[in-house]
């Protein structure tokens, strides 16, 4: 064999040696990782400290969520930037719209979280309740499905879940046809799986957690509609199960939707909790103690809260997690 193409063999298998290494260090200081949440309350909080907090009624509520799951408390001054935006970001007609200074049209979803936020911080009296479940109702169609904007003729699953949240936090459930919403719901079920985004479609994570979530509080969530759902939770990239170990296919929202709807269930321990926790573990970021949102990602808020979520149904954090 001619001297230059042994050079050049030999070249290429250091060359395979030095990248083989870089694999297993890397490999080895994510599944080393440990995570600080004292890091990730100071990363959190800082979400607060800056001059455009809370953005949006969703950021003020993962927010609010991740201070009250990782410290037990919202601090006063982030709760008064909180309760100051979102009183101003009430339309007339009782939603809400994404910030104070937008004029655009109320939305369920926006409605929520805002909503949500404000129940968390026990100040749901610093809105017009009754105008908001005016709002919601308002929104009602005949199918019992509720829609995102007034202007919407058609509802989907992700907007009544939103809606019926909203009652529920308003203590307003009462005020819709329960029956109808319920039968509503159904329709989006896979036969002995979870839940479609479409009726007719396969289950998906996060629908089938707004199905029986929605469900539950509505009074509907049978029994015979259980054994399928863990089925096919445990089937799902993100239930930790021998088949489903490449987590290059998972990400942290759709982690966080199976766990709560196992925890819904009381079914978590039927799902691989330690794998699951190395996932959750290998997307935490050192440097400034969030999470990325799926591998290969930096830190997001987003990122960071569904990983407190997921954390909390995990029994990973020091108190129990009884918000949603």
């Amino acid at each position: 064999m001619p001297l230059k193409r042994v050079r050049c063999l030999i070249g290429f298998l250091v060359l395979i040696s030095i990248l083989s290494l870089l694999r297993i260090r890397t490999v080895g200081a994510d599944e080393g990782k440990q995570i600080d949440l004292s890091a990730t309350t100071k990363y959190v909080n800082a979400w607060a400290a800056r001059e455009s907090f809370p953005d949006s009624p969703i950021f003020a509520y993962e927010n609010a969520f991740c201070e009250l799951a990782l410290s037990g408390r919202v601090e006063d001054p982030h709760k008064k930037r909180i309760i100051e935006f979102l009183k101003n970001s009430q339309n007339v007609d009782g939603g809400f719209v994404s910030a104070p200074e937008l004029k655009e049209n109320s939305n369920v979803i926006l409605t929520y979280f805002a909503l949500a936020a404000l129940d968390l911080i026990d100040a749901t009296s610093a809105v017009r309740r009754e105008k908001a479940a005016d709002f919601v109702m308002s929104l009602v169609q005949d199918n019992g499905g509720i829609t995102a904007t007034a202007g919407d003729k058609v509802s989907n699953l992700g907007t009544t879940y939103y809606g019926i949240r909203c009652l529920y936090v308003l203590k307003a459930l009462d005020r819709i046809d329960k029956a109808k919403t319920i039968a509503y719901i159904e329709s989006y079920r896979e036969a002995d799986k979870g839940f479609g985004v479409i009726p007719g479609k396969p289950s998906a994570p996060q629908s089938t957690f707004m199905a029986v979530e929605s469900l539950r509080l509505l009074g509907g969530l049978a029994e015979d509609i259980k054994p399928g759902v863990i089925r096919y939770l445990k089937e799902t990239p993100y239930s930790g199960s021998q088949e489903s170990k490449n987590r290059a296919l998972m990400n942290m929202e759709n982690t966080a939707y199976v766990l709560e709807t196992a925890s819904i269930l009381s079914a978590i321990q039927q799902l691989d909790v330690e794998e699951i926790h190395h996932f959750v573990e290998s997307l935490y970021i050192p440097e400034n103690g969030g999470f990325g949102p799926s591998p290969g990602y930096g830190t997001t808020p987003p990122g960071t809260y569904y990983a407190v979520w997921s954390l909390g149904r995990l029994g990973r954090l020091e108190g129990p997690l009884n918000i949603r």
